[in-house]
């Protein structure tokens, strides 16, 4: 039954009308509550600025009912109405089959002459906005300079207008412009954002606010970098302890090689096939299931025994390195793609921080403090070898736990896209299956994905080296101890607090100034000093020497992962998973 507003309220009759299979009864005594099914998600925001689920304003349900002259006046301004769905992020989507278009024309003022028809959802718009009285949701006061039919369409068209270009009259952005851009589309999530998005392409934030941490662009944003940095710190937490592991298992240089060759190795063929897992699952349960899996192996580091055991120690371990993929993944699918290459940039150099933050806590302040613990509840005979053995083996168990609450907080706290979680969005509709094999082959057929996959070799490839190896090269090389090896190499990782975002935010810059062309000469520029550097580095032969020509070898190194990865979302925007997935594995090969 469906009650319908009309020119009087005295009538007692009864109308039935039967068309198409609806009905209309009881058409007597009508309230403005019906007045409710006109109003979209888009018309309560604009109405309600400060949350979409504020109480503070009053609902035309909530009213009670109007005057016989309020509802003559309601009856004029809504003598064409098409009734929708109302959608919202907390209400059911309407059964399809139970939707109609009601048309009422000026001369059918008679009830009983409504006609009633089924809505064709091919050709079916949703209005953006209904003129209401100002006793209940006045949508007019938001648009003072639209006060015509037309103001509707205006504001449809606005929300995915870039916001330089929506400019008053006199030249100047309004606030209500500004708002705009922060709600939602229809099949969001939510109703606002906190960021200004681009309704365009998909509900992506055009800004980084960095302080903020707002669902559901800038929580994905920094749950981003602190998976990967907690998977970085996970999988090279044992890379400060090689020179002490060589010596309590009398293993070979050779074998230690070989554990860092395992190390990486494991990650080429995870990285490949964790991007289409991004696109038929989304970044966060992919994120959280990894982070999961890596915290087994880490705890069991101090269970080694022999050269096999790391070996295969380190195969497992180098699961880790496929957060990468899905960070990289995860920002893009919030951020749009003029200001990506700062996000992914941002995210993946404070990710790679962990690489060093692993060589300082676990080889310089877990370490050392762990062989003071036993040398305190251990006998006086106990010698010093075996006290840093025994430390080294519960190094490990510090990153272990970090990794398991990590994968815990992503699920609980953060959504997979702007519009909200992929397996909701699929179970309405609102998203397309993915199939993660077709994904991969869509991936694979570019030319510029391997294009891309060789120059993400060329720097990332050398990070990982350098990371797993620093620490073991100044202790051999310069006579350092383990705790001072540690922390001399931790600087190649702390490099990548700006070095990285650097290197997206100048190919960010030259886009916008040249476009695609000064993007590519940016990468040209990067690797290039990045290969002069290396040699630099390669023939200092003094402890202070090679020291500095690290530090500038890092930067450039992190300018051109940077500088890679901006231009990685342009390749193919609906694969971005698989593209990720065969680049990040070029790192790692």
């Amino acid at each position: 039954e469906t009650t319908i507003p009309t020119t009087t309220t005295t009538t007692n009759t009864t109308t039935t009308h039967e068309q198409e299979g609806f009905q209309i009864s009881n058409m007597s005594t009508l309230h403005n509550n019906d007045a409710n099914l006109l109003l979209n998600k888009q018309d309560h925001v604009l109405s309600n600025k400060d949350t979409p689920h504020d109480q503070s304003t009053t609902m035309p349900h909530q009213q009670g009912q109007l005057n016989d002259t309020h509802t003559q006046h309601t009856m004029d301004e809504h003598l064409n109405v098409k009734q929708q769905p109302i959608q919202n992020s907390s209400s059911n989507y309407l059964n399809k089959d139970s939707e109609c278009k009601m048309e009422l024309s000026a001369e059918q003022k008679d009830i009983s002459t409504i006609s009633m028809q089924p809505i064709n959802q091919e050709t079916h718009k949703e209005p953006s906005s209904y003129q209401s009285e100002p006793a209940t949701i006045n949508i007019a006061s938001n648009y003072p300079e639209n006060n015509n039919d037309d103001a509707s369409n205006d504001n449809e068209e606005e929300l995915t207008t870039p916001y330089s270009q929506r400019q008053s009259e006199s030249g100047k952005s309004t606030a209500s412009n500004l708002d705009d851009l922060r709600i939602g589309s229809l099949d969001s999530k939510y109703a606002r954002y906190a960021c200004i998005v681009n309704h365009a392409q998909g509900d992506r934030s055009m800004e980084i606010p960095l302080f903020s941490f707002a669902k559901p662009h800038m929580r994905a944003f920094h749950f981003a970098w602190i998976s990967f940095f907690v998977a970085f710190f996970a999988w090279f937490a044992i890379a400060p302890l090689l020179a002490e592991i060589r010596d309590s298992l009398r293993l070979t240089k050779t074998d230690i090689w070989n554990s860092n060759i395992a190390g990486v190795a494991g990650g080429v063929f995870f990285r490949i096939f964790t991007g289409p897992l991004c696109d038929r699952f989304g970044a966060r349960w992919v994120t959280a299931t990894i982070l999961l899996f890596i915290s087994i192996p880490v705890a069991l580091t101090g269970l080694v025994q022999t050269s096999i055991h790391l070996i295969f120690l380190r195969l497992a371990t180098g699961l880790a390195g496929s957060v990468f993929v899905t960070s990289q993944y995860w920002t893009s699918t919030m951020f749009t793609r003029e200001v990506a290459g700062t996000a992914t940039s941002l995210v993946a150099g404070w990710g790679n921080l962990g690489g060093g933050i692993a060589q300082l806590i676990s080889g310089s302040c877990i370490f050392p403090l762990l062989k003071i613990f036993y040398g305190e509840i251990g006998s006086d005979d106990l010698e010093e070898t075996q006290r840093a053995e025994r430390a080294w083996r519960l190094v490990c168990v510090v990153p272990a736990t970090v990794s398991l609450l990590t994968s815990y907080f992503i699920i609980r706290y953060s959504d997979d896209s702007p519009k909200g979680n992929y397996r909701k969005l699929r179970r309405l509709d609102l998203m397309p299956p993915v199939s993660a094999f077709e994904s991969l082959k869509e991936g694979a057929k570019n030319h510029n994905t391997w294009l891309l996959c060789i120059h993400y070799a060329c720097c990332f490839g050398v990070e990982l080296t350098m990371t797993s190896t620093a620490a073991l090269y100044f202790h051999d090389e310069f006579g350092q101890s383990t705790e001072s090896a540690a922390a001399i190499a931790s600087i190649f990782g702390w490099m990548n607090l700006f070095a990285r975002g650097l290197g997206g935010f100048v190919s960010d810059v030259m886009n916008m100034k040249f476009g695609m062309r000064g993007r590519l000469v940016w990468q040209v520029i990067a690797i290039f000093c990045e290969g002069i550097s290396s040699i630099l580095f390669a023939y200092s032969g003094s402890l202070a020497g090679a020291i500095i020509s690290m530090i500038i070898f890092s930067l450039f190194v992190q300018i051109a992962e940077g500088s890679t990865f901006s231009i990685v979302p342009y390749v193919n925007p609906k694969v971005t998973g698989s593209i990720v997935g065969i680049i990040g594995a070029g790192g790692n090969l």
